[in-house]
């Protein structure tokens, strides 16, 4: 494993950002993005460290808002043959652990930002089955870096993201009109940034 280069955050310009829209769902931000050219959305949770998507879903029934993860439209290679049972908010669920293409698309191309973000091959888990216990878990995109030696891969450490900025200021105008501001431009809607920097 090569170290990846450090630069100073000073160094780092809006070329070496990708911004990640985030919208709000029931108490939460959700981020949308690609694995393995699939459509996915995900919870981003500063408490965990894992990308998690949804494969217990049926794609021919139209899947869920969480996308619908099929791994029969990935790549064979893909398979890790190795399965868990984690504890996610409240529930146990069981997990196919997978390596793939992730994409960030940007919400800021041409605005002076990197534009999208991928990395490949990178370690996510495959949500098979959920048993309920109380809790209110969801598909998570993991933002804990750190781990110990005995945990797969963290997200975030498959990449060369250095640091996240989240701008969650918002201009009310009228009744029921919300405004986000991103950067210098506007985006109507109810909704967050992020701020990716890469190196």
């Amino acid at each position: 494993h090569m170290a990846k280069p450090q630069r100073a955050f000073a160094e780092v310009g809006a070329k070496d950002q990708t911004v990640l829209p985030l919208r709000p769902f029931r108490g939460s931000f959700v981020a949308a993005f690609e694995v393995d050219g699939q459509r996915i959305r995900a919870v981003v949770d500063t408490g965990s460290p894992f990308l998690l998507v949804d494969g217990s879903c049926s794609a021919i029934a139209g899947g869920s808002f969480w996308g619908c993860y099929d791994a029969q439209r990935s790549a064979p290679q893909g398979e890790l043959d190795d399965a868990s049972e984690e504890g996610y908010g409240g529930q146990d669920v069981g997990v196919e652990w997978r390596r793939g293409l992730v994409r960030f698309p940007s919400a800021a191309q041409g605005c002076g930002t990197a534009g999208d973000i991928s990395y490949e091959p990178v370690t996510f888990g495959v949500v098979r089955t959920y048993t309920a216990k109380g809790g209110s878990g969801a598909i998570y995109l993991g933002l804990v870096k750190g781990r110990q030696p005995r945990i797969r891969p963290s997200l975030l450490e498959q990449t060369d993201i250095q640091s996240l900025r989240f701008d969650f200021r918002v201009i009310v105008i009228g009744i029921g009109i919300v405004v986000t501001i991103i950067g210098i431009g506007i985006a109507a809607a109810a909704a967050a940034v992020v701020a990716v920097v890469v190196l």
